[in-house]
C-alpha cells in the first residue's frame, strides 16, 4: 500500500510538468505565427522594390549609364551602319570605337528604344498598383466583397506589366537577330534582367494573393464574432426584460 501511494504521489508532478510544457508550447505558437507573418510582409515589400529595380535598369541603358542592352554588327552595304558595330541601349547608342548618340542611331535602334522605354513606362504603374494593394490590405476602404475582389485582381493586373515587358524584350531580340542586315548579334547582361524581374513579380503576386486570402478570412471571422456578440447582447436584453415584466411593481 505504501508503494502504491508513493507511486501515485510521484506521478502527479509528472502530469503537472507535462501540462506546463503543453501550456508553454501553446504560448509559443502565437509568437511563432506572428514572426512568420512579419517575414511574409517583409518579403512582400522587398519583392515590390526588387521588381521595380530590375524593370528600370534595362530602360536606362545607354551612354549615360555606360552599360548597354545588345551589341550588333551590321552587314556591308546597310545604310546608316554598314560594316560597323554598335552598342544599343534604351537611352542612346554608341559606335564601338566611335561616337555616342542619344537622339539618333543606326537601323533597329528604334525598336530597342521603344521596348526599353516601355520598361520605364510600366514601372510606375506596377509600383502604384502594388502600393494600392498594400493599402487596402492594411486599411479596407470599400465594401467587403469589393475589397476582396480588388485584393485579388490588383496583383494579377500588376503582374501583367512585367510579363508584357518580357515578351516585348524577346520579340525585339528575335526580330533584330533574324534580320538580314545584321551580321553579328550579342546580348549584354542587361538584357537578361527581365528574367529576375519576372521571377520577383511572380513571387510577389503569389504572396499578395495569399495575404489577400488571409485578410479576407480574418475579416469574416471578425464579422462573425461581432454578430455573435450582438446576438448574445440582444438575448440578454430580452431575458432581462422578460424577468422584469414578471415583477409585479414593474407594471405600475
Amino acid at each position: 500500500m505504501a508503494d502504491g501511494r508513493s507511486s501515485n504521489s510521484r506521478s502527479k508532478p509528472r502530469s503537472s510538468s507535462s501540462r506546463s510544457q503543453s501550456s508553454r508550447s501553446k504560448s509559443k505558437q502565437p509568437g511563432c505565427t506572428s514572426h512568420i507573418a512579419s517575414n511574409v510582409y517583409l518579403a512582400y515589400l522587398v519583392l515590390i522594390l526588387l521588381t521595380v529595380l530590375f524593370e528600370v535598369l534595362p530602360g536606362v541603358t545607354g551612354p549615360g549609364s555606360k552599360f548597354y542592352w545588345v551589341k550588333v554588327k551590321y552587314a556591308e552595304g546597310v545604310q546608316g551602319g554598314g560594316g560597323t558595330q554598335w552598342e544599343l541601349g534604351g537611352l542612346g547608342v554608341c559606335e564601338v570605337g566611335g561616337k555616342c548618340y542619344t537622339s539618333q542611331g543606326p537601323p533597329h535602334w528604334g525598336a530597342v528604344q521603344g521596348g526599353l522605354i516601355f520598361h520605364l513606362a510600366v514601372t510606375p504603374i506596377f509600383f502604384l498598383l502594388s502600393l494600392f494593394h498594400a493599402f487596402i490590405l492594411w486599411k479596407p476602404i470599400f465594401k467587403p466583397r469589393l475589397t476582396y475582389w480588388l485584393s485579388i485582381l490588383l496583383p494579377l493586373t500588376a503582374f501583367l506589366f512585367p510579363m508584357i515587358s518580357l515578351i516585348i524584350d524577346f520579340a525585339v531580340r528575335s526580330s533584330i537577330s533574324g534580320s538580314k542586315d545584321i551580321e553579328e548579334f550579342n546580348t549584354f547582361p542587361a538584357f537578361w534582367l527581365c528574367i529576375p524581374s519576372i521571377i520577383f513579380s511572380t513571387s510577389w503576386t503569389l504572396i499578395a494573393i495569399w495575404l489577400s486570402y488571409i485578410a479576407e478570412r480574418k475579416r469574416r471571422a471578425e464579422r462573425a464574432e461581432r454578430a455573435n456578440r450582438e446576438r448574445s447582447r440582444r438575448k440578454k436584453e430580452s431575458t432581462s426584460w422578460s424577468l422584469a415584466s414578471l415583477w409585479p411593481w414593474a407594471r405600475g
